[in-house]
């Protein structure tokens, strides 16, 4: 099934695949009536006005991170709103006490489109991205975390990219490129304050691993934005995990309609 499914991403270009999904939910009664205000991408379908998409500047920031970077090759719709969520959130950062983080920086797709909206140079802040840069560690998953670990590693992550990520970066002179598994890498850091956390890594071991290192390290106001929290079922275990955490430290996750989750602390 995987094989076939493999051959169909590489045989077919990713407007024909969504149309062939459109078409085959739309069989099913599965519609939704747009307008002119009308959002649809990524999992996501609104008829609620999305200004963001008219923003220049958001705009420009995206289009800057996605060239020369293959994040989406493979990814059946664009990610704009995930994007601005994560824009939105390392703007009101910038006010608050601290470094950015992000855990599972992949290809570097969205904090390149941070560093190119806030215009991170004109800061003092670094930004630290962690990553294998060589793919998804599989060890201490389970059997369904590792099935789908596998897929997106042969998918999305099936080569070093490890220089591909430092050329892209290489004009942002307070980002930091941290090659390493977490959490052994973790230790290594001098990360004092954290502002912004970003947490992408596909599976419930890594991401734990990770807020237990950086939750003290997170400021009062600062904020952790969860990219898979509630995005789909492959990372339900991930979730459990995630609210097994908060349910422990007393907070609450709040779940966007992107399927990201986003903390304050407080």
């Amino acid at each position: 099934m995987n094989i076939v499914k493999n051959l169909y991403r590489k045989i077919i270009p990713n407007k024909i695949r969504y149309y062939i999904y459109s078409t085959k939910n739309f069989i099913k009664g599965n519609f939704f009536i747009t307008n002119s205000n009308s959002f649809i991408d990524d999992g996501l379908a609104s008829n609620h006005i999305t200004d963001f998409m008219k923003d220049k500047k958001f705009i420009s920031a995206y289009n800057k991170g996605k060239k020369n970077c293959n994040s989406l090759k493979n990814h059946n719709s664009e990610i704009y709103f995930r994007a601005y969520i994560a824009c939105y959130c390392a703007k009101h950062a910038l006010k608050i006490r601290g470094d950015f983080v992000e855990c599972g920086a992949g290809k570097g797709l969205i904090s390149n489109i941070i560093c190119n909206y806030i215009k991170i140079n004109s800061h003092i802040k670094k930004f630290y991205l962690i990553d294998t840069f060589e793919g998804i560690p599989i060890q201490n998953l389970n059997n369904l975390e590792k099935k789908n670990v596998k897929y997106l590693n042969q998918i999305h992550f099936n080569n070093n990219y490890y220089n591909e990520v430092v050329k892209k970066f290489k004009n942002f002179f307070n980002v930091k490129i941290i090659k390493g598994r977490i959490p052994e890498i973790l230790y290594k850091l001098k990360v004092k304050k954290v502002s912004f956390l970003h947490i992408d890594m596909n599976n419930s071991y890594a991401e734990m691993s990770a807020i237990k290192f950086f939750f003290s390290l997170v400021s009062k106001g600062g904020l952790i934005l969860l990219d898979d929290y509630a995005y789909d079922e492959m990372f339900r275990s991930t979730k459990n995990a995630w609210d097994k955490y908060a349910k422990k430290k007393n907070f609450d996750i709040l779940t966007l309609p992107t399927g990201q989750g986003l903390i304050i602390k407080v």
